[in-house]
Formats: structure tokens, sequence, C-alpha cells
């Protein structure tokens, strides 16, 4: 046969290929596109990423990532005085960390949004009376919110499998799949700013970042775990105390380092310094930068940062604005 035959072939076999990926690969989304080759700000549309833009979410085939979207009443921006009762997701802190994620990684993982409304339709859980059923979760507060929360993130990762998060990591570069996905259950080890009286300067937790195989045993263990506390724990200050938190030492954990929670010296970085004018030097590695939002949240005196809008972060005279801006250009 000749050359000219074969290369014929090749180019044929090469557009089949592309076409069966292209359609294999969008058939359970009603509207994504790639928004690889944008830059970092233009018309990076997050609603694209909702939940309920997709089909199927069972049948996709490239590994999950979920982000939790908090909805809480607007105290921050408004356009008008009504818009201070809008549950709108209205600090662009956290906007910006979404944006990141769907720019650095939506071309090789599926991203899906989702929030406290329609978390039940996204477990489609048979059993009515499951905690992740209840009908009104805006009735919740304060740290009942959270071990709903906790519960709902851990049933949705033991379900699917993948990582969920809330929005409150900076991505800047797309981790690789054994990084990103390890195959055992995964915690992640927090910068210790009052999360618990224990002197240690990392502590475990769950609550922003949590990482699994599908029906993984230790998941759905630890669902047990959280389901006992949504049902029998109600101290806003049990958390302080408790000394359950201990036993997720026994887990696997993330290196820290990937997450710009401790820097290249192995020092942890407090969210305090990340509002100082000082550089910080993050190591090889690293793919995103964890924001501490709830502790900003809590200290008012910092809570400046959650008021601005993107382009006012980017130009703050903070390493965090230098840093976000350094990013999105």
């Amino acid at each position: 046969m000749s050359i000219i035959y074969w290369i014929s072939l090749i180019i044929l076999l090469f557009f089949i290929y592309n076409y069966v990926l292209e359609h294999s690969t969008s058939a359970n989304y009603k509207v994504l596109k790639n928004q690889k080759y944008l830059k970092f700000d233009d018309s990076i549309q997050i609603e694209q990423y909702n939940y309920e833009n997709y089909n199927n979410i069972e049948s996709l085939k490239r590994n999950k990532i979920f982000i939790h979207i908090p909805y809480e009443k607007n105290e921050r921006n408004w356009s008008d005085f009504y818009g201070r009762s809008s549950n709108q997701l209205n600090i662009d802190l956290c906007i910006l960390c979404i944006k990141s994620v769907i720019y650095h990684c939506a071309h090789k993982y599926d991203i899906i949004l989702y929030n406290n409304y329609n978390v039940g339709t996204l477990l489609n859980e048979p059993n009515q009376e499951d905690l992740c059923n209840i009908k009104n979760p805006s009735q919740l507060s304060g740290v009942d919110l959270t071990q709903w929360e906790n519960y709902c993130k851990a049933k949705i990762i033991y379900k699917y499998g993948g990582v969920i998060m809330d929005p409150y990591f900076f991505f800047y570069d797309c981790p690789l799949d054994y990084i990103m996905f390890p195959n055992t259950f995964h915690v992640l080890h927090h910068t210790n700013e009052g999360l618990n009286v224990s002197s240690k300067p990392l502590i475990p937790s769950t609550n922003h970042w949590l990482s699994s195989p599908p029906k993984n045993k230790n998941m759905n263990t630890y669902i047990k775990y959280l389901q006992h506390l949504c049902i029998h724990y109600y101290s806003v200050d049990h958390k302080h105390f408790d000394k359950t938190f201990e036993k997720l030492y026994l887990l696997p954990s993330y290196n820290p380092k990937y997450m710009g929670i401790i820097d290249i010296n192995d020092k942890p970085v407090e969210s305090r310094d990340l509002l100082k004018k000082e550089e910080i030097v993050f190591d090889n590695d690293a793919f995103c930068l964890f924001i501490n939002i709830p502790f900003f949240k809590k200290y008012t005196q910092h809570a400046y940062i959650l008021k601005m809008n993107e382009s006012q972060i980017k130009s703050s005279n903070t390493f965090l604005g230098e840093f976000i801006s350094q990013y999105c250009s």
C-alpha cells in the first residue's frame, strides 16, 4: 500500500477519534463549553457549571470536583436597598476562587457547583428521613448548619467520589490526577487559627476539603459519625473542646504545601499573613492557595477584604491581592 493511503487513514482516524471524544464528553452537559483558552476573567460563566446543567452526574467519566456554594444574607455588597435580603453569593473573593478552578481544571475534570437547596436532588437519597432531605435548610444556623453541610458533603463524595470543597481555594495550576484524587479517603490539615484549643500548629479538618473514591468504607464510617454529630451535638462550642477531631490524624492527608497552607520552609501560613505586604514563597508543587474566608468573616478588622470587588482585590496593597493579580492577568 502507498504511503498516501496510510497518511489518509491516519488523518481519517484522527478526525473520528476527536468526533467521538467531543460527543462522549459533552453528552452529559446541557450548556457547558471548554473555556481553557480564554483569559482568566473573560467570559467564565460560573453558572454554566451549576448542578442543574448536568443531565446525569453518575454517567460522567472524568474525575469530579464538587464546589459547595454557600448562601447567606447579603451583608456586604448590594446594588439597591432590597438587595440586602438576597441569598446570592456576594463575596467576590469566592467568585475568583471558583473561576480559578474552572479556568485551570475544567478541561481535565468535571466541575459541579451545588448549594444547600439542591443537594437533596443531587444525592437523590430514597430515604426521605435521611438528614440530607431536610426541607428547609435556611432554618439551620451556626454549628447545626456546618455539621449538616459536612454530612451532605460526605454523602456526595461517598456516592460519586472525587473532591468536594468550599470556594476558598484559589487555583493557579491544574494538579495531576494522583495528587488531586488519591485512591483513599484523604483529609486536609489547616493552620490552627482558633480551630481548637490544641497547641498543634496544624489541625485536620474536613470542613472545607474532602476527597475519597466512591463507596469507600472509611468514608461510610465517617458519614455515620457525622450523622451522630448532627443528631446529638448542638453546642456551638463543642468542637472547640471536643477531642474526637484527633481521630482524623489517623487518616491519610494531603501535603499542606500543595494548598499553600504552609510555605516552602514548612511554616504555617496564617490568614493575617495574606493581608500583609511581605512576600510568601510557596513550594514548587503547590497548585492552589487556601484563603480562610470564615476567619475573615469572624474577625471584623480583616473583613474589609470580603467587601471588595474583583478589581479592588487585585489592586489591594496586600500579598493576596498581588498574588491573585499575578495569575489573573
